[in-house]
């Protein structure tokens, strides 16, 4: 019989048993997937990093971690998406991060990026598949195994 070493007790292997598990519940995407804890603990990390860079108004850096092109698309369905590539990037990102949004009965209009800056970890309802979120009007897919913004919604459009 083994002994183990553990704090301040000796305990035998016969001790130890049965085996116990730690059951990890994880997140289930809209369609009903399960997200692994993988996925998950990258997408908080490039959350964190993302509600930083926001937070600090960097609108550069921000579309460093934007997929080109980036869609926006309006309100509604028939308005086709525009796309958004090159220098005029971060001057978009910023009006469309500054923008008052709309997010359900009982919460004010605020700008976007106030919602982002507060909402410090992302939740089941914020994943639509294992490779996408949606935070609002702001979509996010893992693109190579990296994290990056890929649309937004206007009320502009």
């Amino acid at each position: 019989m083994s002994l183990f070493y553990l704090g301040a007790a000796l305990l035998t292997a016969s001790a130890l048993s049965p085996p116990v598990s730690v059951a990890v519940e994880l997140l289930r995407t809209h369609a009903g997937t399960a997200v692994s804890a993988l996925e998950q603990s990258q997408a908080e990390a490039f959350w964190t990093t993302f509600r930083a860079t926001v937070a600090r108004e960097d609108w550069a850096a921000v579309a460093n971690m934007t997929a080109t092109p980036l869609w926006v698309r309006g309100e509604v369905d028939q308005v086709p998406p525009q796309k958004v590539v090159g220098k005029n990037l971060p001057m978009i990102l910023s009006r469309l991060m500054t923008q008052s949004v709309y997010l359900g009965k009982g919460k004010p209009m605020r700008p976007l990026a106030a919602w982002v800056r507060e909402t410090e970890r992302l939740s089941a309802s914020h994943w639509v598949a294992n490779d996408q979120i949606r935070f609002y009007a702001l979509e996010f897919r893992k693109i190579k195994d990296s994290w990056k913004l890929t649309a937004m919604y206007s009320e502009d459009l």
